[in-house]
């Protein structure tokens, strides 16, 4: 019994807390997620939404606005101001590319295109109840 509890703690912990996002990692409950909070920070910007969900970015990421890339250089904090227009927005759609990168589609025709662009660190981390993805 004691090395079936170990191996599922260990199982949790490889799906939850290492670099790279799986395929099979479940991400919806994203969905319907509203955007509350943008915070911008030198090297951080912080999306906190209902619900208590946040999503910190410390890499690449590109946001298209009605099909038109509001973001050409992504460089912070500068690049991090067009996320303002996502505020108010929800979550209507997620694409989990299983490479580490991860797409959002909000309900005001936006995409937030996030990439994990850090080969040696972290790029994003995802928190919600009370667990965290970090990729």
């Amino acid at each position: 019994m004691r090395k079936l509890i170990f191996r599922y703690h260990l199982v949790f912990l490889i799906n939850w807390y290492m670099y790279g996002l799986s395929i099979e990692t479940d991400v919806s409950f994203l969905i319907n997620r509203e955007l509350i909070q943008v915070c911008i920070g030198l090297y951080q910007v912080i999306l906190n939404f209902d619900e208590s969900v946040s999503i910190s970015l410390e890499c690449d990421f590109e946001h298209l606005f009605q099909n038109e890339t509001l973001i050409e250089n992504n460089t912070l904090p500068t690049s991090a101001s067009t996320l303002l227009k996502l505020l108010g927005a929800k979550i209507s759609d997620i694409n989990n590319q299983g490479n580490g990168n991860l797409e959002l589609v909000f309900s005001n025709d936006s995409v937030l295109r996030i990439f994990d662009s850090n080969e040696d660190e972290e790029s994003y981390q995802i928190v919600f109840d009370g667990k965290e993805i970090v990729v």
